[in-house]
């Protein structure tokens, strides 16, 4: 009666009188013939009428959602929105977790985000972070422990001045941690304190303690009574102040040893001076790895913040700064480089995530 096509349409057309084409983009030109959804999409584009554009990193796309089955070198993520981190050897990483396939030198961690600036020619493992060898001035399997007391290089595994005592400090067993305080000027044998010169009015004994010559481990004070706070590593303090010269134990840090570490250092572990983490939990920047980066894909660079594997769905941003949100595009979110809408599908004229945008 109406003269609509009962049997279906010949080749690439749809309709009920097969008047109308099936999209360019569907694979073979071959789509449904009642409602012109593709039955396939040509390499490169997704959605029921293949309208849409796969993420230009991506090797394929899933039709229906535009997820990614697999990335170009330098990208990961289910739509390859999200850069290797830079730190990443030839900037390589999985594609399905973002971890760092390999560091370049200086780095270690999954995403290579840690810096082994410290050790001797920047290099170190780069999963565990040990050092083979440390700058004048460290020790430690990460290089991450002081030795600025020595007067020159000290030995990685405890920190032994190899080279004597800078002037002004002295210590038994190689460990320059204390000070010729109370000497007169020309400081003290670095061996065992005894001041060259004499010592200041008001100090006297040969190492210039108003104390008795040696304390035994664990005591300090004028008269050796006092005990060492109990978080002071090996029970060693100072003689005449009782800060914790030979570092603290655990998480701790402080003259005193009597400050925690920040909860968001990586491992719980900080510098024993200065409370400076020796690395940040994911999530988290800063010395005391006390600001957030929650809008990262997962961790980013302890000195500024910037996103080693890309921002959090819903957000992008310039140099590695994921500052910015996608709030208005259409399901898929945003390119993280440049905000542009994965699946702009609106009314207005641009494609910025600030704006809804239409473009096939």
């Amino acid at each position: 009666m109406l003269g609509s096509c009962s049997n279906g349409c010949q080749g690439d057309l749809y309709g009920s009188r097969c008047e109308l084409s099936c999209s360019t983009r569907c694979k073979n030109g071959k789509c449904n013939a009642t409602t012109g959804k593709c039955t396939g999409c040509e390499d490169g584009y997704y959605g029921e009428f293949c309208e849409s554009h796969c993420n230009t990193n991506c090797h394929k796309c899933d039709r229906k959602a535009g997820k990614c089955y697999g990335c170009k070198d330098g990208y990961h993520g289910d739509m390859c929105a999200s850069a290797c981190s830079t730190s990443c050897q030839d900037d390589k990483c999985d594609w399905k977790t973002g971890k760092c396939t390999g560091c370049k030198d200086g780095y270690y961690g999954d995403m290579c985000e840690v810096s082994c600036s410290n050790c001797k020619s920047g290099k170190c493992n780069a999963r565990t972070g040990k050092c083979t060898g440390c700058k004048d001035g460290y020790y430690g399997d990460l290089c991450e422990e002081s030795c600025s007391t020595c007067n020159g290089p000290c030995r990685q595994l405890d920190g032994v001045c190899l080279t004597g005592c800078k002037d002004g400090y002295w210590g038994s067993n190689g460990l320059c941690l204390q000070t010729c305080s109370y000497c007169n000027t020309g400081g003290c044998r670095i061996e065992d304190g005894a001041c060259h010169n004499g010592c200041q009015v008001g100090f006297n004994n040969p190492k210039c303690f108003n104390s008795p010559e040696n304390c035994p481990v664990g005591f300090y004070g004028t008269n050796c009574n006092i005990r060492c706070p109990t978080n002071c590593t090996n029970n060693i303090c100072e003689r005449m102040l009782g800060s914790c010269s030979n570092g603290c134990k655990g998480d701790l840090y402080g003259s005193r040893c009597e400050l925690s570490c920040s909860t968001t250092c990586r491992n719980g572990k900080c510098n024993a001076r200065t409370g400076k983490c020796t690395g940040c939990k994911d999530g988290y920047y800063g010395d005391m790895c006390e600001e957030s980066c929650s809008t990262c894909n997962g961790a980013c660079r302890q000195l500024d913040g910037v996103c080693l594997t890309g921002c959090t769905d819903g957000y992008w941003g310039c140099n590695g700064l994921c500052l910015q949100t996608c709030s208005y595009c259409n399901t898929g979110g945003c390119r993280i480089q440049d905000g542009v809408c994965q699946n702009p599908r609106s009314f207005h004229s641009t494609s910025k995530s600030y704006f809804l945008a239409i473009h096939y």
